[in-house]
């Protein structure tokens, strides 16, 4: 017999010993067949700045029977950041100010309480512009060995 995803099966034993005769039954209370829950996950797209607040996202997550979600927020590589809130379907976190180019790995765990499912993301972070400065010098004497302010 094939079963059904999203289908409730219920199922009787019965027996009887042939030697006393007795007979007894057992019935399940009910087997539903679960199906997984689909992860789904958004952040930026393209490079992000180093300060920037940035958003992670899986409340694209699915699941076929109608299943409540939990979600599990992780993150896997690059300089550890702090993520605001790992047990709902969206966090945040601050990006560091890293070298050029370096990647943060992110993964979320999405479940179903039977079943689970886990999708990642990579951030990357962009060349920080260096600070400019306007600096003004004008000719003057220095006497070696007194103060002087530029």
């Amino acid at each position: 017999m094939a079963l059904t995803y999203g289908k409730t099966y219920f199922f009787a034993v019965r027996g009887k010993d042939r030697t006393t005769g007795w007979s007894a039954s057992a019935y399940s209370d009910g087997i539903r067949v679960n199906r997984p829950p689909t992860a789904a996950v958004a952040g930026p797209s393209g490079e992000v700045n180093g300060g920037a607040e940035i958003r992670l996202d899986a409340t694209g997550s699915r699941d076929p029977d109608g299943d409540a979600l939990r979600y599990s927020w992780r993150q896997i590589s690059g300089p550890a950041v702090q993520l605001s809130s790992p047990a709902s379907s969206t966090t945040t976190f601050e990006s560091p100010f890293i070298r050029p180019g370096d990647a943060l790995q992110f993964q979320v765990a999405v479940s179903d309480g039977i079943a689970s499912a886990t999708g990642s993301l990579a951030v990357t972070v962009a060349e920080a512009p260096l600070p400019s400065v306007d600096l003004q010098v004008s000719a003057t004497t220095v006497q070696i060995g007194q103060p002087f302010t530029l």
